[in-house]
């Protein structure tokens, strides 16, 4: 026989009870459980028998399922609340056991709530509890995003206010102290529209306003009201223009805006203004010329300004009185005149014709000055045409003395002086009058006397026998061939003639204002004129001819005498020819002409130059190109100058030395040399030729460029009677011939050819030059690994002259480039690709090729881990995967940036992004983000712990908000209800270990509660399990 004891384990009581029983073998039958648990939570048990072969029969007390035969069943859920008496009977072989145990299972609180929902933006929601109330009891709301508060622990929390709208997802979770049961559910959020307005105001009455709806647009529905003395009045649309005052002042406008069952109203006030009235009143008609007067008879007070324009013509143009007076007008006819009366705000203006009869304009010109006895005649150059009549006062003098005529023409003043004229202009009913003087100058006489008849090259005095005295001014005019032609002395003398005949001789009186004019004619008798010419200076032996240049024709006669060494030595011919001297010197020459009654000789001298003697000798027959020197064997001396002519192709072409070196011609063949041999007066030349050997043509070829490690001839056809010498010859298959090939060795060669003619001896030179390429070289780089989406430079760099060729063309930036960019596409992720670069050039050179392979490696997989939100001073475990190096950014909040599991501890509200560059083992890239929401809570728990010593997450800590707490308590329970950590130390923490003892405690599953006052006097109780991991 055994005692068994059971045990029912209830918070606060032990309740102690005895059964007996027979001990038939070593088998024990006892259990714990994960009790005490919550209506509809699973419980778990576990038996503690340890024999094999046990076989287990469970009876749980009501719960589902409500037997078992494992040893440890769990999932056991009880419908409802209470102690629950659960009996374990064990039986290996011929051993039983038999314990019955109670759990407790904790009744759930009654949860649910109602709201004010649906409401609109910016107005509160109120909630309304259904849930039990009573001591112990908290609550948790979280009334979902753009809530403010964000959360309550309020029993009935109210006015929720959502910044935005749609559906809200709230949510109630409600904690007895023992169990938490979760009520959520979605309310709905309007939108609600904002209304705002603007308008064209302030304006003046009677004008247009337009108003501008500047807040939502699209709404439902739009009310206006303009206030008092608007039309409209009101309006339903949601821009609305041309809205007029009657009356001034500030006006109320209000917009109420409406979107479904929500609205908003704006309240603004706008100014009207007074807008004047304007109108005027004048003295008009009056004649232009005649002032004006203007009077206002519009708005009129201390405010008002004025602004008058009276239009084209008038004087002043422009007034700001009031009542402007004296305003003249320079035409007559309608004008209009505007009026525009304003003060800061508001105008008004108004245009009214007023009538400006003409005024005559009176002036008149006339032909005067005049002199006496001549007529004048007057001219109106003012008013004219029409009505308009005419009255003329012609002076002193004047015949007639006044005129009605508007032109009076005719009119002889028989006295010299000044006169004054006076013309009237009117028209009946506007007149004027102008008076202007004009000058009547004194006319004078003209007569004179000569001493003519005489010859021309005796002068001829004349007298004036006219008018005399200080005022008169006299000009006499001679006539053709006069010395002088003109006089303005009152009575010249010695007046001469060039030619003989009948002269006009013209006597002109004035005084600056009339004149008198005299001609008469005088007899002069012909003079000769005794001149030459010659084709002097000449050299001794030319001829010279001599032109008469004097007087000639008529019964003239001539007599020359030519000077010393002339033949012949005398003429009588009016133009000798062919006079010949045999000495050089200064000759004296004379020519008498005569008629028998006048005369006249002329004597000048004339040079006769000294003739030089000319020849020439030279070191010719020379071969084309060198040098020639030439020797004079004529006249020399420092007098004379010398002039070579070369000839054809020679350099230089012509020389003025005595005896010129160095002469050379291009190419061979007779030339014809001529000399001249002068001075300043005289001038001889020679003629000769001589002969210049011409060169043989030396022809290298042209200068060629070929291929590497190839050969080429050079030169051209060989040219009898010419032997060939090329240099260098070590690369030539012969040097002595015309046409050798070329065997370069060197990249760039130089061959010289000379080429002699033998007969002459004369030789030429000729270059070429042979460039043998460089072989051609292509590279296209060394093999490259790269990742997607990057790119990379193949090849290498251009040389001048090849040409590139790269296949395939997938992914190049140029197909023809030497270093082109290799760029990955979709197509080329996890690949190796051979490019393939061909090299050839213009000179068809053999083609040449190399390859390369870029390896494209695909990015890595980056993942962040999935977002999260936690309490302000509390940890979110971050976890990135796809490479093995990682990177973090921003650093702040994280723990260490270069791990992929940093621990994020932001320290403010917010919302956090966080992202990681994740980097391969082929050091390729790729991003991801997680996004941290860091709340503000009263107070916060974690749902796990690790105490293993790491430093990181050992301490299970209760947050506090700053706002604190009073009264706290915080404890730990056991399964079975037994404390294991207690603390009123906000800043301590349960390290996982039984208080007391510092026993570590297994891993699981622990009861905590918290208890305190906040700092708004409001109780906080809340429990729940915390996990505790090793």
């Amino acid at each position: 026989m055994k005692k068994v004891t059971l045990l029912l384990s209830v918070p606060l009581f032990i309740v102690a009870m005895t059964a007996t029983t027979m001990l038939k073998a070593q088998c024990m039958a006892e259990f714990t459980s994960s009790a005490p648990g919550c209506v509809g939570q699973d419980i778990n048990f576990y038996a503690a028998d340890t024999l094999s072969g046990t076989t287990f029969s469970w009876d749980f007390g009501g719960g589902t399922p409500n037997t078992s035969s494992v040893k440890n069943p769990t999932g056991i859920v009880y419908s409802s609340s209470g102690v629950k008496i659960v009996t374990l009977i064990v039986n290996n072989g011929g051993c039983d056991d038999t314990i019955v145990n109670a759990v407790v299972i904790n009744p759930n609180p009654t949860i649910g709530f109602s709201s004010s929902a649906p409401e609109c933006m910016g107005i509160g929601v109120d909630f309304t509890n259904a849930s039990d109330t009573g001591v112990g009891l908290t609550y948790l709301w979280d009334f979902g995003s753009g809530a403010m508060p964000s959360s309550s622990n309020a029993y009935e929390p109210q006015d929720v206010i959502y910044s935005t709208s749609g559906s809200k997802s709230v949510t109630l979770i409600v904690n007895n102290g023992n169990c938490t049961v979760t009520d959520i559910q979605s309310i709905t959020i309007n939108t609600t529209p904002v209304a705002d307005l603007s308008s064209t105001a302030p304006a003046c009455t009677g004008e247009g306003v337009d108003f501008v709806n500047t807040g939502t647009s699209g709404a439902t529905s739009y009310s206006w009201t303009f206030g008092s003395g608007s039309v409209p009045s009101s309006s339903s649309t949601e821009n609305q223009s041309s809205v007029v005052y009657s009356t001034a002042g500030v006006k109320t406008v209000t917009l109420t805006t409406v979107i479904g069952t929500c609205s908003d109203m704006m309240t603004k006030t706008v100014t009207i203004n007074q807008k004047p009235t304007a109108s005027f009143t004048s003295n008009a008609p009056q004649c232009a010329n005649n002032g004006v007067d203007f009077t206002n008879t519009g708005s009129t007070g201390g405010n008002w300004m004025y602004d008058w324009d009276f239009g084209t013509g008038s004087s002043p143009s422009s007034a700001t009185a009031e009542d402007p007076s004296g305003v003249t007008f320079n035409s007559g006819g309608s004008k209009s005149v505007t009026l525009t009366v304003s003060d800061a705000d508001c105008s008004a203006d108004v245009t009214n014709s007023i009538t400006v009869n003409e005024s005559p304009m009176v002036s008149f010109a006339s032909t005067a000055p005049a002199c006496s006895d001549d007529t004048v005649s007057f001219t109106n150059t003012g008013s004219t045409g029409g009505s308009w009549t005419y009255s003329w006062n012609l002076g002193s003098g004047a015949t007639p003395a006044t005129s009605s005529s508007e032109n009076p023409a005719g009119v002889v003043y028989s006295t010299a002086g000044t006169k004054s004229i006076m013309l009237t202009t009117t028209d009946g009913t506007c007149s004027e009058s102008v008076v202007q003087t004009i000058t009547i100058n004194l006319q004078p006489t003209a007569s004179f006397t000569s001493t003519a008849p005489d010859c021309g090259n005796v002068g001829i005095d004349f007298s004036n026998t006219g008018s005399t005295g200080g005022t008169w001014a006299y000009s006499w005019d001679f006539g053709v061939g006069a010395s002088p032609i003109t006089s303005a002395a009152e009575n010249p003398s010695g007046v001469m003639y060039s030619n003989s005949g009948t002269k006009t001789v013209t006597l002109t009186i004035s005084n600056g204002n009339c004149t008198e004019t005299v001609s008469q004619s005088i007899v002069v008798n012909a003079t000769p004129m005794a001149n030459f010419t010659s084709t002097a200076p000449s050299c001794e032996l030319d001829s010279v001819d001599f032109t008469n240049t004097g007087s000639t024709g008529g019964s003239w006669t001539y007599a020359w005498s030519f000077g010393s060494g002339s033949a012949p030595a005398s003429s009588t011919d009016e133009n000798p020819v062919d006079i010949i001297y045999s000495s050089f010197g200064i000759k004296m020459i004379m020519l008498v002409v005569t008629d028998g009654v006048c005369s006249d000789t002329s004597m000048q001298t004339i040079n006769i130059n000294d003739r030089p003697s000319v020849g020439f000798s030279s070191t010719a027959p020379v071969c084309a190109g060198s040098n020639v020197n030439f020797i004079n064997s004529g006249s020399s001396g420092t007098n004379w100058s010398y002039g070579w002519d070369f000839g054809e192709g020679a350099t230089p072409s012509n020389a003025s030395s005595e005896n010129p070196q160095g002469i050379y011609y291009d190419d061979g063949g007779t030339k014809t040399i001529t000399f001249t041999i002068s001075d300043a007066n005289c001038t001889e030349t020679f003629s000769d030729t001589i002969t210049i050997n011409a060169l043989p043509i030396a022809d290298a070829g042209s200068d060629t460029i070929i291929c590497a490690n190839r050969c080429v001839q050079i030169g051209s056809a060989s040219v009898a009677g010419n032997t060939y010498s090329w240099f260098p010859s070590n690369t030539l298959d012969n040097a002595m011939i015309s046409d050798p090939t070329s065997c370069p060795e060197a990249n760039i060669n130089t061959y010289f050819l000379m080429v002699m003619d033998s007969a002459t001896g004369c030789m030429d030179m000729d270059s070429v030059s042979v460039t043998m390429l460089l072989p051609l070289n292509a590279d296209a780089g060394i093999d490259v690994e790269i990742c997607f989406g990057d790119s990379v430079q193949i090849g290498a760099a251009l040389v001048e002259g090849q040409f590139y060729s790269w296949t395939p063309s997938l992914g190049l930036s140029s197909t023809t480039s030497s270093y082109p960019m290799v760029s990955t596409d979709s197509t080329m992720t996890d690949t190796a690709i051979t490019y393939t670069v061909t090299v050839a050039d213009d000179y068809g050179c053999d083609p040449v090729t190399d390859q390369v392979v870029v390896t494209v490696h695909p990015l890595p997989i980056a993942e962040a881990g999935d977002s999260v939100t936690i309490a302000r001073g509390a940890e979110a475990q971050l976890l990135a995967t796809g490479g093995i190096m990682y990177s973090w950014s921003p650093a702040m909040g994280l723990s260490n940036i270069s791990i992929p599991d940093p621990l994020a501890s932001p320290a403010d509200i917010g919302i956090y992004v966080y992202t990681v560059v994740v980097t391969d083992v082929f050091n390729c890239m790729n991003s991801d983000s997680v996004v941290v929401t860091v709340v503000e809570p009263i107070l916060w728990t974690p749902t796990a712990f690790t105490p293993n010593g790491d430093g990181q997450n050992d301490v299970f800590y209760v947050r506090i908000d700053e706002s604190g707490i009073t009264d706290f308590e915080f404890r730990v329970y056991d399964r079975l209800g037994g404390v294991l950590f207690h603390s009123q130390d906000v800043n301590m923490g349960w390290d996982g270990t039984k208080m007391l003892t510092g026993k570590n405690l297994p891993g699981g599953a622990y009861v905590f509660n918290v208890q305190g006052i906040t700092s708004l006097n409001e109780t906080v109780n809340i429990s729940g399990l915390i996990n505790l991991i090793r």
